[in-house]
């Protein structure tokens, strides 16, 4: 079989579970539930067993617990699922939350005073300029206040 079978038989594949997903999301939820489940019930039982192998006593302790943790987590997944599923969606609200609120202002944050960097080192050149508008806040969300300008094609 060429690789190019394989790519398409994939592609059939994902378009038929696609399919099933939305016309069946519940489902597909609690499929998806179980299989982390099992997921955290397996490498927690590995996590468990290799923390005796850990060095000191601060290592070992984190290693089992860990692993303790985890199998617990399955364990509790595998059992309730439908709990599990909502616990599942909570947990990615709260690091959508998180990824927003935290992480996403740094990015924003290196990024720009890349640019800013950046355009100072080509002086001359056309560059897009940042500027703020004169509202204080859109309901777009924090990208909302930067507006780009085009370059200027002043001589």
């Amino acid at each position: 079989m060429t690789s190019w079978v394989k790519w398409v038989i994939l592609g059939i594949l994902s378009i038929a579970f696609g399919i099933f997903v939305l016309n069946n999301p519940i489902a597909a939820s609690i499929a998806v539930t179980t299989l982390a489940g099992i997921l955290f019930l397996v490498t927690g039982a590995f996590q468990f067993f290799a923390g005796f192998g850990n060095e000191g006593a601060w290592g070992k302790v984190m290693g089992i617990g860990l692993g303790v943790l985890m199998v617990l987590l399955g364990a509790s997944l595998l059992a309730h699922p439908v709990t599990g599923t909502v616990t599942l969606a909570y947990a990615v609200v709260i690091l959508f939350a998180f990824f927003w609120n935290a992480a996403l202002p740094q990015f924003e944050a290196i990024t720009f005073n890349h640019l800013r960097e950046r355009a100072d080192q080509t002086e001359g050149q056309h560059r897009w300029h940042y500027w703020k508008t004169d509202r204080q806040q859109l309901d777009a969300g924090p990208w909302a206040s930067l507006v780009m300008k085009p370059p200027c094609q002043c001589t």
